[in-house]
């Protein structure tokens, strides 16, 4: 039955011959016919580089040609098609123990001039079978041609990238380009939730947090994504309401750190973490408490104002904020038994950086992964606020704007 089997594959093209002979030699039902381990991985290997001898030898063709050039190498045939910024030229050799210094134009002298107007090409591609070469330049004009009589069949301005042929249909491809605009305003709002705050959560739910689609209705920012962020808990009921609360409402992030208040760094942390990893490019994020009212329509003039200038910055209310002149950053931290005491040994100063007070605060995108940097290398102080606002920012550089 298998050797009908692998005489399909051999037919389809799926499978080499030398690899059906191997594969028959390998399952010989009398154990004395079959070929050892030793003689398997020879044999796989001598298969494996009759297929990718090509591949490798054209892939190092690749590497050791100008980056103003493209280059990609034929389907089905030993052609190189290769372009720069003047001409469109295809090469090729007998076979391929003849060194690339050596391959010539092909015999037909294809030779395609471009407009000179363009500075670089993004992208040359071929399609699935070889009949069809596709190339953007500069990333305003795309060109087609067909091959071998590189006729041109379609040539268009369009704003793009990068082409990927369909891998079954040879006469379809998408052209398409990473969208980047500088002027873009968007901002990730992350409520810093308690598991037990439910409450909390269904008040933002009823009031502020449909603004947020209102305001991106206005155009007054162009993305707005909104989740509340919980640790776990180790309440198997609560942690199950919790599944039951995010399967409903579909607005909650749940780290895989234990919620309770001297956490909140961590907490922070894998915030970030998520972030750097998800939304990479986004102009803001704003942290937030559940017992927090936020004015969506500040948020967004803030982002406004910002997006551009504020970058490697952080704002909020600063820690002093109501204090005379006399007492500014006087107090420091708490060494009596009480909610915020820490211990001389955990923090040997008598004062903390300048920080933000911690119920609400906004941090630019281009501060994220500098916070980040700093956080592995500093030791963790068990006050959200004063860790990643103060301690963390000073170290990364990050200006602290009150």
């Amino acid at each position: 039955m298998f050797e009908k089997d692998l005489a399909a594959d051999d037919v389809n093209g799926r499978i080499p011959a030398g690899l059906i002979k191997l594969i028959e030699d390998m399952i010989q039902f009398k154990e004395e016919e079959r070929i050892g381990l030793p003689e398997v991985l020879k044999q796989l290997a001598a298969v494996l580089y009759g297929m990718d001898k090509s591949k490798c030898q054209l892939s190092f063709v690749e590497a050791s040609l100008s980056g103003h050039c493209r280059i990609r190498s034929h389907p089905t045939e030993l052609i190189l098609a290769c372009i720069n910024r003047k001409e469109l030229i295809f090469y090729t050799a007998e076979n391929l123990a003849i060194p690339f210094s050596n391959w010539r134009k092909k015999k037909e002298e294809v030779t395609i001039k471009l407009l000179n107007t363009y500075k670089k090409v993004s992208s040359l591609e071929w399609n699935i079978d070889g009949t069809q070469l596709a190339a953007v330049v500069d990333y305003r004009t795309l060109v087609v041609w067909s091959y071998p009589e590189c006729e041109i069949l379609f040539q268009k301005r369009l704003n793009c990238g990068d082409i990927n042929w369909n891998p079954t249909r040879p006469n379809l491809f998408a052209a398409y380009y990473e969208v980047r605009n500088p002027t873009s305003r968007s901002v990730f709002i992350a409520v810093i939730s308690a598991t037990e705050n439910v409450l909390n959560r269904e008040k933002i739910r009823k009031t502020w947090k449909n603004h947020v689609s209102v305001v991106v209705g206005k155009g007054l920012l162009s993305v707005a994504r909104f989740v509340f962020v919980l640790g776990r808990s180790s309440d198997s009921l609560l942690q199950s309401k919790i599944r039951w609360e995010s399967t409903l409402h579909r607005d909650i992030l749940q780290l895989g750190i234990l919620d309770f208040y001297r956490n909140l760094p961590f907490k922070m942390a894998g915030l970030l973490n998520w972030m750097n990893i998800n939304c990479p490019k986004i102009s803001f994020l704003l942290k937030v408490d559940d017992d927090v009212y936020v004015n969506v329509h500040n948020v967004a003039k803030m982002v406004e104002s910002y997006h551009q200038t504020g970058k490697s910055s952080m704002f909020g209310r600063s820690q002093n904020y109501g204090f005379p002149p006399d007492r500014l950053n006087n107090f420091g931290p708490a060494r009596d038994p009480n909610r915020y005491q820490i211990t001389l040994e955990a923090w040997p100063w008598h004062t903390y950086p300048d920080y933000i007070i911690g119920p609400v605060y906004m941090i630019h995108g281009s501060s994220i992964l500098p916070l980040l940097a700093a956080m592995q290398t500093t030791p963790m102080n068990p006050f959200e606020d004063v860790y990643v606002t103060g301690i963390c920012s000073e170290k990364a550089g990050i200006k602290v704007l009150f």
